[in-house]
């Protein structure tokens, strides 16, 4: 603090600074500093977007328009470099579908599944051409790398496991092989480890992480959005992932892509966006349940969304006197948190159901 005060006498016997001065620079160079992050960012929105126009045509000229199809919440997909052989990873339905437009080719097949199975995750990334065109290489953590192989069975795909389909006069022909069984135990015990460290440190309910993690992305490690939210707790860049960031950091900069699809960030900066959503912007909240409840319409829709439905006025007041109950029904009802309704009920069944598998299994599953 001494420094301080000295440099700013300095100053102001050097330049005819005043501590008013001082205080208004700083302010200039955070306004400065702010804009470019905002910049930066809207730079890469802009990369995302023309990397979508420029493979959707790609891809509709071989497929057929109502066969494009990208990376989703639930779904990973992969092209060959010419595009005409692809996987896709449902991890909602556990099932892979591998597809080939005009030609069926065992061979290809059988190496893609191979392929799947046997390579790392972040190298199957880096050759799908489309993933690979945003200059943000992605490193998966060891056990996300080896995620295809655990789910994945070892079998063989014949002539007779192949169908088709034909849209547009386009012929597709496919192969659909279900995941093994307990896939979903199976990824999330390959992220247990982080999400045991981050619930803990963070003072999150382990069963809470699962349940969102569940809802968010099915465990895909891959997961990306319409609404450019990333990784396995869809973290959007410039919202959640910059509160988190700050929070984590104390710096004002918001993650890149390769910094949220790495698993292991991705799962830290979701565990602090929920303690920052408990503890500053529900801090008060008596009823545990309640406070999950508003904790996960906070997550998917906004906190401005929830102060609205209770009226912003006092609204840990309002939530303090209902049950948990009656909180989570006001939540079904609410014209303001009509998008986030869907998101609290699964987000509710998926905790409880990961709260059984975690008393039934002491330990990992």
């Amino acid at each position: 603090m001494k420094y301080i005060i000295g440099f700013l006498i300095f100053c102001s016997y050097s330049f005819g600074w005043t501590y008013e001065d001082y205080i208004a620079q700083q302010k200039k160079n955070e306004s400065v500093y702010k804009n470019q992050v905002e910049r930066n960012y809207q730079t890469y929105i802009k990369q995302v977007n023309a990397n979508i126009e420029k493979y959707s045509k790609i891809v509709g000229d071989l497929w057929g328009e109502n066969e494009v199809k990208f990376s989703s919440k639930h779904e990973a997909i992969h092209y060959d470099e010419d595009f005409k052989l692809r996987d896709r990873i449902d991890f909602e339905k556990d099932i892979l579908i591998i597809e080939s437009v005009d030609a069926v080719d065992i061979n290809k097949f059988n190496e893609k599944l191979k392929e799947l199975r046997e390579n790392k995750l972040s190298k199957i990334i880096k050759k799908d051409p489309i993933k690979s065109d945003i200059n943000q290489p992605i490193q998966m953590n060891a056990n996300a790398n080896e995620m295809y192989e655990k789910i994945l069975p070892k079998k063989y795909i014949s002539k007779s496991d192949v169908t088709k389909r034909v849209d547009n006069g386009k012929v597709i022909y496919f192969v659909k092989i279900p995941f093994v069984k307990n896939s979903i135990k199976i990824r999330a015990n390959i992220f247990m480890n982080d999400i045991d460290r981050y619930s803990k440190k963070y003072s999150i309910d382990k069963e809470y992480v699962l349940g969102v993690m569940h809802t968010e992305s099915s465990f895909n490690p891959e997961a990306e959005s319409k609404a450019y939210a990333l990784g396995l707790m869809q973290i959007v860049p410039s919202t959640g992932g910059l509160d988190a960031y700050i929070e984590l950091k104390g710096i004002r900069k918001i993650p890149t892509r390769a910094y949220l699809l790495n698993p292991t960030k991705n799962i830290e900066l979701g565990c602090i966006y929920i303690h920052k959503i408990q503890n500053k912007y529900l801090k008060g909240i008596k009823d545990k349940k309640s406070l999950y409840y508003c904790t996960s319409t906070s997550y998917n829709a906004g906190i401005g969304t929830l102060k609205k439905s209770f009226l912003p006025k006092k609204y840990i007041n309002k939530i303090n006197l209902m049950s948990s109950d009656e909180v989570y029904k006001h939540l079904q009802k609410s014209f303001f948190t009509k998008e986030a309704r869907n998101y609290v009920v699964k987000v509710a069944k998926y905790t409880s159901f990961w709260q059984k598998e975690l008393k039934s299994n002491k330990t990992n599953f």
